[in-house]
């Protein structure tokens, strides 16, 4: 694990649009900082509870469910997108 700035965290944090769901509904996997932590939550496809991330990189993420998050970065540094395994999410404005 390594240690993130709070400007680094707060430049991943934010609503990332995910494909819709098998019903069409709309997905979002959004990304949150409480203190020097962040954490995930998916929202649109039932129930699943917040859970924290951590940083092996700078852009890349792990959980102890076994989720790995990279983020893509622009050149100010702030996160313009997400993958989660084979799924992509664009941050949302």
């Amino acid at each position: 694990m390594v240690s993130l700035s709070n400007a680094q965290l707060d430049a991943l944090v934010g609503v990332y649009s995910l494909p819709p769901g098998p019903s069409g509904a709309p997905v979002t996997f959004e990304v949150t900082r409480e203190g020097n932590r962040l954490f995930t939550e998916l929202k649109g496809l039932g129930s699943y509870p917040k859970g924290e991330i951590f940083p092996a990189s700078a852009t890349s993420f792990f959980s102890l469910i076994g989720l790995d998050v990279n983020f893509t970065l622009d050149s100010s540094g702030r996160a313009t997108s997400l993958r989660m395994g084979e799924i992509m999410g664009i941050r949302k404005p």
